[in-house]
């Protein structure tokens, strides 16, 4: 467990476990808009892009001419050598969200959007709508990737990290914390294939007395195969504000950092509320009949509806259905039991430079340290 420099410690376990539950439970009070920039070094992307390079090269023949276009923008970003930059927005109110991604660095997938309205979700991109329900996509199946990391990334953003995951069996739960007199503390969590989340922090001196997350490491267990490196990969959280519009502490910046160098940086923008009905518009399903709030007139080449007695694919010419098939989830591309907690970070990086490389990463991520 992480110490720190204060004498006179005590047990708070049961401390500990209130304060994650509270943090879990957590929502907005109203519908709330969250805006942020991603930042990942040029270096980061160099290395990313190798890797991808790698795997395209062992693909067969059509899928690496599937793959070459976005492989060809990726190799123009490092060329230019300036770096991953995003913007983000995230819509959020009680279990639904709309999280939103632009960046100019790659031209065919310029935006990506997902939501969560109740039990049901959707993606949006220039090509596709994907539309699924939560027990489905959490199966690990085709349509796993539609709900994205909008309630991983608030829960970094409004919690800390502090109930993370809470959702999934395979999340972390707290397993011990102390405390000393100045209000610092450290703790750990654990997950099912015994990753250790440690937490470090303070509290706030207000009469919420939240706390107040300085920085995560996240260890992985041994014996994961094909990963090194022996720094674990942390989160830094800084400059916690009071926002009333959420009624709690923000940060302002979080910085993830792998094998000792920042991988990716967050920084808050902005916090507002906006309209209830304006809200709901947000986090409705985009149809090809009229204008989505964000993205406007929709020019999508198809419609996968996996919602259950739907299950139909639909290709799309010229704003009309031309042709109509029965579609399913794909058997589990990733065993979220042990990986779907990853989905949390790097969200950015990975719709850069590709959801093959996702994988790559959040299973390094996984290893010596991480969730």
């Amino acid at each position: 467990m992480p110490t720190a420099s204060h004498a006179q410690a005590t047990d708070s376990i049961s401390w500990f476990r209130e304060e994650w539950q509270r943090a879990a439970a957590w929502r907005a009070p109203q519908p709330t808009l969250l805006t942020y920039e991603a930042v990942a070094p040029a270096e980061t992307i160099a290395a990313a892009f190798r890797a991808r390079e790698s795997q395209v090269a062992a693909m067969t023949e059509d899928q690496r001419q599937a793959a070459a276009q976005s492989l060809e923008e990726d190799r123009q970003v490092v060329a230019r050598g300036n770096g991953f930059h995003a913007q983000y927005r995230l819509w959020f109110a009680e279990d639904s969200y709309r999280w939103s991604y632009d960046s100019n660095d790659r031209p065919s997938t310029p935006w990506r959007d997902s939501a969560r309205r109740g039990s049901e979700g959707w993606s949006l991109t220039p090509q596709a709508v994907n539309i699924s329900v939560v027990d489905r996509a959490s199966e690990g199946g085709r349509d796993a990737g539609i709900f994205g990391p909008g309630e991983r990334e608030r829960d970094l953003w409004l919690r800390g990290g502090l109930g993370i995951l809470q959702d999934l069996p395979s999340g972390p739960r707290p397993l011990r914390c102390e405390r000393w007199p100045d209000g610092k503390w450290v703790g750990e969590a654990k997950n099912s294939i015994g990753a250790i989340w440690e937490f470090r922090g303070t509290v706030s001196d207000d009469a919420l007395h939240q706390p107040l997350v300085e920085e995560i490491r996240i260890i992985a267990p041994d014996g994961v195969p094909g990963l090194s490196g022996d720094d674990p990969d942390s989160f830094l959280f800084t400059g916690w504000t009071f926002e009333a519009v959420v009624d709690r502490w923000v940060p302002e910046t979080i910085e993830w950092r792998h094998e000792g160098r920042v991988h990716e940086k967050w920084t808050r923008h902005s916090i507002e509320r906006v309209g209830a009905e304006e809200f709901v518009s947000l986090i409705s399903v985009p149809t090809i009949d009229s204008p989505d709030p964000i993205r406007g007139d929709l020019r999508v080449k198809y419609v996968n509806d996996y919602r259950p007695g739907v299950e139909e694919s639909t290709r799309i010419e010229n704003g009309r259905a031309v042709e109509k098939w029965r579609t399913e989830p794909s058997p589990r591309a990733l065993d979220r039991q042990r990986f779907g907690w990853l989905l949390s970070v790097g969200w950015g990086l990975a719709a850069l430079l590709g959801a093959g490389l996702l994988v790559l990463l959040w299973r390094r991520i996984v290893s010596r340290r991480h969730a």
